[in-house]
């Protein structure tokens, strides 16, 4: 079948010979086959000879690259820019390709130049920050990284990086570290909740909130099994997230058992499924989620946690760091917890904590409220009231309430003599024909979490 699959290609680039599907194709097959960029190179440049172009010259340029020729590399690349001068792209990847040489004047002119065409661009300023780190500029790198999450305050491996250039541990470092064994050691076991099938022994929530509103956090999460229901509960272990806001990293989720020893857990994006796990063992998992909120609502942030669950909890705790003078509300549901407050000087904000102990399991009952209604849920926000939040609404849905030539057609058939109707019978007929002809379907890239789809559609 592979061997049809060539030939078929060869002999349509016979046919086709300025077809550039057909170039590329022939060219990643003789690799596969031969294991060489040879043939490849040579097709490249023959086809350039012929239809001189972008995408061909990007193609050979890696091509060169991949085959250590670095002066075939770099020629090319400048053809590149004599063909798309003000393309600040290619200048970044030479930035990229000279990093790794390690030729950092290089690198760094490259990138001069790329922020001369872009220069709000975060990721070529982080780029420059890099370049001058790897020189050990240490000044100019700082410069570079602040003025990255000057126009990008969601830039957050720039602020981690920032701070390290800076002489300082990790944000997170301030909230102090969980102590795992002695979390461990210190269990509940299944005599001390007879009727339970599992206990989280310590779930935790550190959330930190910048100037500009860019937010992040780190969950961690330790829970024992105490029998089959409780490890069918808890052996595939999905994270509730927005991917189109929000980015999500699952840092270690492991099984641990009696003797210590780790099983690491099948991960991927937000599902852990935790292998080996048994009776009385523990499973650990620690995330990072990080925010990308845009438009009116990229400098706020909210959250909710929760305090109680359908198991034993031996310890919940939320803490939040957040600036000072950043207007923020809370609420608390089915429970009044006072938080504990810690001044930061250093970075002129404020530690906030809320934690419980030993709070029992809620009874599952037939037909009951959800966890949402009944729990004792714990919410932060600094969205300042309701009508901020309408007026945001109102920006996204507005064009898709628009009219168009095909409601107005729909319209005039349903209702052909409006004024001769009442607005109840214009109500009834409209409802009536969205009963008998609307469908609706759930596909996620039509889709965000907020924003509706055009009326007409």
């Amino acid at each position: 079948m592979q061997d049809k699959v060539i030939s078929t290609t060869r002999e349509a680039r016979k046919q086709f010979p300025l077809s550039w599907t057909y170039t590329e194709l022939a060219a990643a097959f003789d690799f596969q086959t031969t294991r060489k960029r040879d043939t490849m190179i040579s097709l490249y440049s023959k086809y350039l000879k012929q239809a001189y172009g972008e995408a061909p010259l990007v193609s050979l340029a890696k091509a060169y690259l991949e085959d250590s020729k670095i002066k075939e590399w770099q020629k090319t690349f400048d053809e590149l820019l004599m063909l798309s001068p003000s393309s600040p792209g290619f200048h970044y990847q030479m930035a990229n390709v000279y990093t790794q040489l390690e030729q950092y004047d290089k690198a760094e002119k490259e990138m001069l130049t790329a922020l001369k065409f872009c220069p709000s661009c975060n990721t070529y300023w982080s780029k420059l920050g890099e370049i001058h780190r790897s020189k050990k500029d240490i000044p100019s790198s700082i410069k570079a990284y602040e003025k990255a999450l000057a126009y990008s305050p969601t830039d957050y491996d720039a602020r981690a990086i920032l701070r390290e250039l800076q002489g300082k541990k990790s944000i997170f470092s301030v909230f102090g570290e969980t102590n795992i064994d002695s979390l461990i050691k210190a269990a509940p076991t299944a005599k001390d909740h007879p009727e339970a099938s599992a206990a989280i022994v310590s779930d935790k929530v550190r959330r930190v909130v910048y100037e500009q509103g860019a937010s992040e956090s780190v969950n961690e999460s330790i829970i024992r099994v105490f029998n089959e229901k409780g490890i069918d509960y808890f052996k595939e272990y999905r994270i509730g997230f927005n991917g189109n806001s929000q980015g999500l990293t699952i840092e270690k989720a492991v099984t641990i058992k009696a003797d210590g020893k780790e099983i690491r857990a099948d991960i991927n994006r937000n599902m852990a499924v935790f292998k080996g796990l048994e009776t009385n063992d523990f499973l650990y998992i620690k995330y990072r989620m990080r925010n990308y909120n845009t438009g009116k609502l990229a400098k706020h942030v909210w959250d909710e946690y929760y305090f109680n669950r359908f198991f034993p909890v031996t310890h919940a705790e939320y803490a939040l760091i957040i600036p000072k003078g950043m207007q923020f509300t809370t609420s608390q549901q089915a429970m009044d917890i006072s938080a504990k407050e810690l001044d930061l000087p250093d970075i002129n904000s404020t530690l906030f904590s809320w934690s419980i102990n030993k709070e029992p399991g809620i009874v599952y009952e037939a037909d009951m409220p959800s966890l949402s209604e009944v729990g004792k849920v714990f919410r932060f926000t600094t969205i300042p009231n309701w009508n901020f939040l309408v007026d945001w609404y109102a920006e996204l849905a507005q064009s898709k309430a628009q009219s168009s030539y095909e409601i107005q057609e729909v319209v005039k058939s349903l209702i052909p003599q409006q004024d001769k109707l009442s607005t109840q019978e214009k109500i009834r007929k409209v409802f009536q024909f969205i009963t008998d002809n609307i469908r609706y379907s759930s596909v996620s890239f039509r889709k965000s979490a907020f924003i509706p789809q055009k009326a007409r559609d």
